[in-house]
């Protein structure tokens, strides 16, 4: 199953191994454009590992990518990935706590460069932290280390959703909310939707993320080393 250009990525017969552990077994999966996909399953029912490689962040094995309908198998990694739109919001925080908000943006868009780019850092983070967290209380010139891990979770989210130069395509949303406590949750924009917590989320670009980007049109529930059976959320 090699993807379609109406599919922005289509994994095929992918599988992966740690030692004796079969991560993925043969695993298919193809994401279109507009769709909004969570993939649930239990504990070491290989979820975060397939969104590993979806990322670019891990390697299977065997089986093919293809994105946009080419087969980019032989190269496929982190850089790749981001060139071509496919980003990730994994459950570990990545940002550089000693630089604000604003920088932090900028070592993920090698674009915003010259002379006030710490401007147009600040404008285009807060615009998407205003978009999808209304009212989160983030200033673009916080250090982040001095952020709650709650807000940190924020920044991640909306850097995630920034574009400049390079296309946006797939956002992966790698059960970003785990890490935080019931009451970090409790009264902030994260209960507008069910827990994100729960389950990996694949959101595939066709306008800006909607109200509510966390629901999900689609679920596929996993077994062990096979994420399959897709069904509609009511």
């Amino acid at each position: 199953m090699v993807g379609t250009p109406a599919e922005i990525v289509t994994l095929d017969g992918v599988e992966k191994q740690f030692g004796a552990v079969r991560a993925l077994a043969g695993v298919d999966l193809a994401i279109g454009l507009g769709e909004c996909l969570g993939l649930v399953g239990h504990n070491g029912a290989g979820k975060s590992t397939l969104m590993n490689i979806l990322a670019g962040t891990a390697a299977p094995d065997r089986g093919r990518i293809a994105v946009d309908g080419r087969d980019l198998s032989a190269s496929y990694g982190a850089a790749i990935a981001h060139r071509h739109g496919i980003r990730c919001v994994f459950q570990e925080l990545s940002l550089c706590p000693n630089l604000t908000v604003a920088e932090n943006l900028r070592i993920m868009h090698p674009a915003l460069s010259g002379f006030a780019w710490r401007r147009k850092a600040g404008a285009l983070i807060a615009g998407k932290l205003d978009e999808i967290f209304p009212g989160h209380g983030i200033s673009p010139g916080a250090i982040v280390g001095d952020l709650s891990i709650a807000r940190r979770q924020m920044v991640e989210v909306a850097r995630a959703f920034t574009v400049t130069e390079e296309p946006l395509k797939l956002v992966i949303l790698d059960e970003p909310t785990s890490s935080l406590e019931s009451q970090e949750l409790a009264g902030g924009p994260w209960q507008a939707g069910p827990p994100a917590s729960s389950f990996p989320i694949c959101w595939a670009r066709s306008s800006a993320p909607p109200t509510g980007w966390w629901s999900c049109a689609t679920a596929r529930s996993s077994m062990p080393g096979r994420p399959a059976n897709s069904r509609a959320i009511p």
